[in-house]
């Protein structure tokens, strides 16, 4: 026996149906746009530090910094790190943002700092345990 569905049924069934994808529908919105968000940030970051790299540079070449050959590598170096890193972070995002039902993943840490205090500092940096 064939089950008999009413044309009352398929339309409260539709409109169940459609109420449940608006609101997986909006969250997919929310999470895009927290996504793009991260992708102006990363992008804005990545900027930043590529122009860090060439005031580093001219600084190297013009050498009355007041600061050693080897703080202005080790900023560089950081630098250098850190723009790989928002590049990277910057695709990751973008392709998230491009799929907002996707899992992103871990987001590693960001690399760098260690290189960025020696340069400070001018020797290497021990964690301090608490």
């Amino acid at each position: 026996m064939r089950p008999v569905v009413t044309l009352k049924q398929l339309i409260v069934g539709v409109f169940v149906l459609a109420i449940v994808c608006s609101l997986g529908s909006r969250e997919l919105v929310k999470r895009r746009n927290a996504f793009l968000y991260d992708v102006t940030y990363h992008a804005r970051r990545e900027t930043e530090e590529l122009r860090n790299l060439k005031d580093l540079e001219k600084m190297r070449r013009e050498k009355n910094t007041g600061m050693t050959d080897r703080s202005l590598a080790k900023l560089q170096e950081s630098s250098r790190l850190r723009a790989t890193y928002h590049a990277k972070m910057k695709r990751k995002f973008q392709s998230a943002a491009n799929h907002p039902w996707r899992n992103v993943g871990p987001i590693p840490e960001e690399p760098g700092e260690d290189l960025l205090w020696e340069g400070f500092i001018g020797e290497p940096v021990t964690p301090i345990d608490f």
